[in-house]
């Protein structure tokens, strides 16, 4: 698995050539996971601290980059996170970051 920190990507193919995903949280590791098959197609690790949550990192393993999954993993890692704690959260993932700044819809969702 490689960083997806340099840009959030777009879908390249097709919504029905696409490959299929899906999701869940690993609460025991503090991460969410990307499942296509029996196989983990990308994490999105957090740190769940005492006055805040934040999401440290963020990967796509090569095979299954180009095909948006990084931002589908990381807004469904933080609508989670959203729903399930009253707490602030704050990104120093690079990936995350970047994600944010293009859906401000999750503003009210961060840390001040």
């Amino acid at each position: 698995m490689s960083d997806t920190a340099s840009n959030p990507s777009t879908p390249s193919q097709p919504a029905s050539e696409a490959k299929q995903y899906s999701f869940s949280k690993d609460a025991s590791a503090d991460r969410y996971l990307a499942h296509h098959g029996d196989n983990v197609a990308g994490l999105v690790s957090f740190l769940d601290e005492a006055d805040q949550i934040n999401v440290t990192h963020t990967v796509v393993d090569d095979a299954h980059q180009g095909q948006g999954l990084a931002g589908r993993l990381v807004e469904f890692a933080l609508t989670d996170l959203r729903d399930s704690s009253d707490k602030p959260i704050t990104a120093t993932c690079s990936y995350v970051q970047l994600w944010l700044q293009r859906h401000p819809e999750f503003a009210e969702t961060l840390a001040r």
